[in-house]
């Protein structure tokens, strides 16, 4: 696998947040967390005093990558950043998900995409997982035409993704997904794809849109073309609205309901899923959670 292709893959980490419980769903229902996201960043493990064993502490951590091999207790991870292979610890308090509902360790299969959170032992490097997130295949965007998409996956080979009118686009918040306007969808970004092969092609039923920045924060502007927000990080984050722009409210459940721009208030609280860097005033929202007293 190319270190380039290792690198360009590398920003889905945003994913991260929302597997640890801090995504922007968790957000919008506590308030003392973190408000804003980069794609490009990654979780800093800390040392945990409460699990340390013969002088070698373990450490919370969260790693992508494609699953290598599989035994019973066991299985062998290729990860997406450092190109190295980690081994992962399973047991009885592990627990399995996907971005449509709950896992099981038989879901998993050698190739496939996981994010695993849990403690890494500092001595051997192996992590025992209290979450494994099973992930669909993903790939970069490299070209639309039309209804084809043409994505570059992790080991470099390019999959077309034929979709429809019926193809829903999702974002994930966590571990639920929100589904938002096909026009959303741009090159460059990271999708995630599901869908029944078409001789050399996929046929794309659904589709996610990873490496996006999301933040949360107070809303001080908004007119019907820009948003501004207050984030708790202490940045001022302006962003483009537009007719595709979706909105719902939360905390988000199974079904959100939806929302609009008129929900939009200065003093009203926000999370903000967006594509482009918002510092350089060039994002354009994509999902805005609107905050439910």
């Amino acid at each position: 696998m190319s270190k380039r292709v290792l690198i360009m893959i590398g920003i889905i980490v945003v994913i991260v947040l929302g597997a640890s419980g801090f995504g922007v769903a968790y957000a919008l229902s506590q308030p003392g967390q973190t408000s804003i996201t980069n794609a490009a960043a990654a979780t800093t493990p800390t040392t945990n005093p409460a699990n340390t064993g013969t002088g070698h502490g373990n450490r919370q951590t969260s790693l992508y990558g494609l699953i290598q091999s599989l035994n019973t207790q066991t299985f062998v991870i290729s990860t997406l950043r450092g190109n190295r292979t980690v081994t992962v610890s399973v047991g009885p308090g592990t627990r399995y998900a996907s971005l449509e509902g709950q896992g099981a360790f038989s879901d998993l299969k050698v190739g496939q995409p996981v994010n695993v959170v849990g403690q890494i032992n500092t001595q051997n490097q192996m992590i025992t997982a209290v979450r494994v997130i099973l992930l669909p295949p993903l790939g970069r965007l490299t070209a639309i035409n039309g209804q084809s998409l043409t994505l570059m996956t992790f080991d470099g080979k390019v999959v077309q993704v034929q979709t429809s009118s019926s193809t829903i686009v999702n974002v994930p918040l966590g571990l639920r997904s929100v589904a938002v306007s096909a026009k959303a969808i741009k090159v460059g970004q990271i999708l995630g794809y599901a869908g029944a092969a078409n001789g050399a092609s996929i046929s794309a039923t659904k589709l996610w849109l990873f490496g996006l920045t999301q933040f949360r924060g107070t809303i001080t502007a908004v007119n019907a073309t820009t948003l501004t927000v207050d984030t708790l990080a202490g940045a001022t984050v302006t962003v483009t609205l537009t007719p595709n722009t979706t909105y719902i409210q939360g905390p988000v459940q199974k079904i959100p309901a939806a929302s609009n721009l008129h929900a939009l208030q200065v003093g009203g609280t926000v999370a903000v899923t967006a594509d482009g860097k918002p510092a350089s005033g060039t994002a354009t929202a994509i999902l805005i959670v609107v905050a439910t007293a």
